[in-house]
Parts: structure tokens; C-alpha cells; sequence
């Protein structure tokens, strides 16, 4: 099987960290040019390095995914600087917890825009760029909290971050249906409690000590060869696709 991404390139939102970093990995190993998209420069630069000390081509954009503008001139950028634009992965994302009687109109805006809504802009401005290379594909990060929430006490003070990401499921089935005659694929991410930046500041320190003896809290590379497959030209006819990584049932292997 011929998993090899070369020629492809490859612009990934949330790309200074979590999900984001290990894609952008795993993806020019396999031959991609990445283009990294994060709010902080720095961040991005970072994994941009990374890239380039493996040999892979790799640049860095700083950008708000919440802002059509900068959404619009980042992708434009991308498409000038690498000469083309063939997957997108949406894995900016971010959270918090209120409960909703002290939920401010402010706080739920800031979670819907930057997770659902730069989804949407993204998909939006990188489309066009697809189709005129004549196919696809979109990788767009929901969560299993999109799906079903946690167990109580857990499940309270999350609200609207749930409703971001079952918005983001919702997004991602009907855009798959759309762009089937373009040839571009849509596939979500619905992974469990995984060790990135975000879940380490929102998740209380117990349970992140619970999930770790427990060897079920995951790593961001865990998903990574899935999204190469789908990135490949072997993943053509995956569209449309849910995948989860269920931390309540599946504990991680042991390393060896």
C-alpha cells in the first residue's frame, strides 16, 4: 500500500502543538510540504524547525482562524509559497469551563468562532485551491465529547464546548456529502482525553493522574498514520467518516 504524500501540501491549523504538531510530523515524513497555521508564531516556528531538521519542507503562518480575513490571505499565502494546496487539517481548537448559568454571551462566542467557525473558514477559502488541483482532503477536529459527555462530576461546565464540536461532526457530514463531485474527502476526529496542551490546562490534575495510571489517556500521534492514510491517495473513497478514539474502553499499549 502506497501511503507516500510526496508533491502533496499539506496546511494545518493549530499546527504550534497537540494533534496539530504530530500530524505535521507524520505527514512530511511521508513526503508533504506543511504549512504550519497557529495564533502564536512562535509556536508554529518551533514544529516548523522540527520539519527541516527531518529534511521535510516545512513554513510557519501566524493567523486568528476565527478572522475570515486572516483566514483568507493565510491560505493565499500558502497557495504562493508552495504552489498548490491539497489537505486540510482543522486542529485549532480551544476550551473551557463555565457553567452555563455563569456562561458569558462572550466566552460561549470565543469557543463556537475558533472551533467551529474557523473550521468553516477554512474549509471555505482552501476549497477553491483544492479543486483546482482536481481533489482533496479535509480533516476537521470534532472531539468524543461531540458524540457523548463525560461522567458526572466530569460532565458539567462544558457546554459549549461540546455544542462547538457536535457543530463540527454535523459541519463535517454535510461538506463530505457536498464535495463528493470535487473529489475532496471529509473525515472528523473524535478523539478521548489525549495528552495535549489543552487537555493538561482544563482537566482537573486527579484526573489527569487517574488517566495516566490508568494508561488510558492517548498522544497526539496515536491518530497521526490515520490522517497519512487519509491524506494518501489510497484514502479516495474514505468520506464522510467519524473516526473516535475511546479513551472509556481502549487503554493505550503498553510501551515496551
Amino acid at each position: 500500500m502506497d501511503l507516500r504524500l510526496d508533491g502533496k501540501v499539506a496546511l494545518i491549523t493549530g499546527g504550534g502543538g497537540g494533534f496539530g504538531q504530530a500530524f505535521a510530523l507524520e505527514m512530511a515524513r511521508s513526503g508533504a510540504a506543511v504549512a504550519l497555521v497557529d495564533n502564536r508564531l512562535e509556536s508554529a516556528e518551533h514544529v516548523a524547525a522540527q520539519v527541516r531538521e527531518e529534511g521535510g519542507k516545512a513554513e510557519a503562518y501566524a493567523a486568528d482562524v476565527s478572522k475570515a480575513a486572516e483566514v483568507e490571505q493565510t491560505v493565499k499565502s500558502v497557495v504562493d509559497g508552495f504552489g498548490g494546496l491539497d489537505i486540510l487539517v482543522n486542529a485549532a481548537a480551544t476550551g473551557g469551563n463555565f457553567n452555563l448559568k455563569d456562561l458569558a454571551e462572550e466566552e460561549w462566542d470565543r469557543i463556537l468562532d475558533l472551533n467551529l467557525k474557523g473550521t468553516y473558514l477554512c474549509c471555505k477559502a482552501a476549497i477553491p485551491q483544492m479543486e483546482a488541483r482536481g481533489e482533496g482532503r479535509i480533516m476537521n477536529f470534532a472531539s468524543l465529547l461531540g458524540v457523548r459527555n463525560r461522567p458526572v462530576p466530569l460532565a458539567v461546565g462544558n457546554a459549549h464546548y461540546v455544542a462547538s464540536k457536535g457543530g463540527v461532526i454535523a459541519f463535517s457530514r454535510a461538506l463530505a456529502q457536498e464535495l463528493v463531485p470535487s473529489r475532496i474527502t471529509v473525515n472528523a476526529f473524535a478523539p478521548g482525553a489525549t495528552d495535549t496542551g489543552l487537555w493538561r490546562r482544563d482537566m482537573p490534575p486527579e484526573v489527569q493522574e487517574a488517566k495516566r495510571k490508568s494508561n488510558t489517556v492517548g498522544l497526539p500521534e496515536d491518530l497521526a498514520p490515520l490522517a497519512v492514510l487519509l491524506a494518501s491517495d489510497q484514502g479516495y473513497y474514505l468520506t464522510g467518516n467519524l473516526f473516535t478514539r475511546d479513551d472509556f474502553f481502549m487503554p493505550r499499549r503498553n510501551a515496551p
